[in-house]
């Protein structure tokens, strides 16, 4: 494992397509404005069995602090 981040991989990258391929520098800060736009890697993950009772509560008109009352 190394203390490189995705961001430092992806700059590395965008050098790389910007030096040896010549890429266009409009087109290396778009790739880099898209990433920073994008959503996160380490968003947390709902379970599915709690995302399903989550839908199943919404659908029923239930209030949400009442899954965890149960």
């Amino acid at each position: 494992m190394s203390n490189n981040t995705k961001r430092d991989v992806l700059k590395d990258v965008v050098n790389t397509l910007h030096v040896m391929d010549g890429a266009p520098d409009d087109y290396c800060k778009k790739l880099l404005d898209r990433y920073d736009a994008a959503l996160p890697d380490d968003l947390p993950v709902i379970p599915k069995v709690w995302a399903d009772t989550i839908e199943e509560y919404k659908a029923n008109h239930y209030r949400m602090d009442e899954i965890f009352t149960e």
